[in-house]
C-alpha cells in the first residue's frame, strides 16, 4: 500500500527526472525537495536520510526554518553544513539553497527503503510561516545534486498574497 501511495504522489508531481515541483506559500517558495535513494539495495537497520531543496523568502520579513520531521523517521535535525544548527536563516527577499555540501535537513532513523522516483511526506516548521507538509522526491542513488533554483529568482518574485499552491514545472 505504501508503494502505491508513493507512486500516486510521484505521479501527482511528475514521474520523470525532468520534472521538479515547488510549493508556494504566502511568503515562501519551496523548490524541488529531494533525497537520495538508498545506495545499497537490501541495506538493513535505521539510517539517516539527508533532504535538500531551495527555499525562497519572497516576504518583507526574515524567517527561520527551525524543525523537520517525517512519519518515516525517528526524528530530524536542521544542519548548517556538518554541524547541527538551531535554525536556518531565511533573510527577507533572499534564497537558501540546501545542498550536499551546505545547509540541509537530516531525518534520523529511517527504516523504509527509499527507491528512486518515489515520494514521502516531510513536515517543515518555520518560525513565522508555521508548519508545512512537502512531498520529498527520492532521486536515484547516483544523483549528485539535482536541486534546481526554481522558476522565480528573488528579484522577480511577485508580492501577491497567495495561499498554499502547488505548481509543477519542468527544469
Amino acid at each position: 500500500m505504501r508503494r502505491f501511495l508513493c507512486l500516486a504522489a510521484v505521479l501527482a508531481i511528475g514521474s520523470t527526472a525532468g520534472f521538479a515541483h515547488e510549493i508556494k506559500l504566502e511568503q515562501l517558495q519551496l523548490v524541488h525537495p529531494w533525497a537520495r535513494g538508498q545506495a545499497a539495495p537490501g541495506a538493513t537497520g535505521p539510517r539517516d536520510v539527508n533532504v535538500y531543496m531551495t527555499v525562497f523568502n519572497r516576504g518583507a520579513y526574515a524567517d527561520r526554518l527551525i524543525a523537520v520531521s517525517s512519519p518515516l523517521s525517528a526524528g530530524g535535525e536542521v544542519r548548517d553544513g556538518a554541524r547541527v544548527a538551531e535554525a536556518l536563516a531565511l533573510e527577507a527577499k533572499s534564497s537558501l539553497k540546501m545542498g550536499i555540501d551546505g545547509p540541509h535537513l537530516v531525518l534520523r532513523g529511517v527504516t523504509d527503503d527509499l527507491a528512486g522516483y518515489e515520494a514521502f511526506p516531510v513536515w517543515l516548521t518555520f518560525e513565522r510561516a508555521g508548519r508545512v507538509e512537502v512531498a520529498v522526491v527520492v532521486e536515484d542513488a547516483a544523483a549528485k545534486d539535482p536541486t534546481c533554483s526554481g522558476s522565480l529568482m528573488p528579484s522577480e518574485m511577485p508580492h501577491e498574497n497567495a495561499k498554499a499552491d502547488h505548481d509543477h514545472h519542468t527544469h
